[in-house]
């Protein structure tokens, strides 16, 4: 969260070009980028002067084309939503206030469309609109409305996109959901709730999940926690946990695994000492 460059990075050739440059603000983690390369989305926190109608930063929500051949952009970053930190009290309590938007990301099946955050600081959802987390937005600004609607005592959390670009997954109160877009429902997948799973990440095909755990069982020898994969089938419900191993206490000290394009193998990163590795395990080596 201290980044003021971005850059992108041709894999096959290794060669590296700047495509941004943030002077004002720092950028925030992770972009998202289309499969064709040719858009990044990214959110950035302006810092603000505080007073008693406004909190000291704006959030904001960018877009930028660029030519993934000669890896440049090939315009300006165009805005595409921005939350200044507003304060209490407006007309009515406006609920709109203390949110600040991040964790955008792009559509794998419509780099138009952009799914993001409503995050709150310190609040609670109370059934309002603007506190539901799951939002969407066309990347030209239309279309803004939530993905699914967020009541009192619903836990939404680490959405991520379904790679065929159909459904939005996420965690709520420990259980793996979904919302399709066309009918605006939210469907229980898997229910989790007795590892308390985390972040996410969706099988090619969107048949298997991998979620990490913070089992918080016992500690290995340096006192890191021990964390774990889950493994979830969204067509039966079955899960099982794949692997244990340590994590650290302080974030991004935590799994966050994501499955190989070929939905072979999910990598994660494990606590070693004080640092950490990167790690994958191979469905193939595992017991069904």
């Amino acid at each position: 969260m201290t980044g003021h460059n971005m850059y992108l990075l041709d894999l096959t050739t290794f060669r590296r070009e700047r495509i941004l440059h943030e002077p004002e603000g720092t950028i925030g983690d992770p972009p998202s980028i289309s499969l064709d390369g040719s858009r990044v989305v990214y959110y950035v926190i302006y810092p603000a002067i505080e007073n008693r109608y406004f909190t000291d930063l704006n959030s904001v929500i960018f877009a930028l084309d660029v030519d993934p051949v000669t890896l440049k952009p090939t315009g300006e970053p165009r805005v595409i939503e921005a939350f200044p930190g507003r304060k209490g009290t407006t007309y009515a309590d406006n609920p709109r206030d203390q949110v600040h938007v991040n964790h955008c990301q792009i559509n794998p099946a419509n780099k138009d469309h952009i799914s993001y955050a409503h995050e709150f600081h310190g609040c609670n959802v109370d059934g309002s609109l603007y506190k539901s987390r799951l939002w969407q937005v066309m990347v030209d600004g239309t279309g803004k409305r939530p993905f699914v609607r967020q009541w009192p005592g619903d836990g939404f959390t680490h959405e991520v996109f379904g790679p065929k670009g159909h459904s939005l997954y996420f965690i709520s109160n420990g259980g793996i959901y979904c919302t399709d877009f066309t009918s605006g429902q939210k469907k229980l997948l898997v229910d989790a709730s007795n590892y308390g799973a985390c972040h996410m990440s969706v099988s090619p095909d969107e048949r298997f999940i991998a979620a990490d755990l913070w089992l918080n069982e016992c500690t290995d020898k340096h006192g890191n926690p021990i964390s774990g994969i889950l493994l979830a089938d969204t067509t039966t419900g079955d899960h099982r946990i794949l692997c244990k191993f340590p994590r650290l206490h302080r974030h991004p000290g935590h799994p966050h695994p994501n499955f190989s394009p070929d939905g072979r193998k999910i990598a994660f990163t494990l606590a070693d000492g004080p640092n950490t590795q990167v790690a994958y395990v191979d469905l193939a080596d595992s017991p069904h």
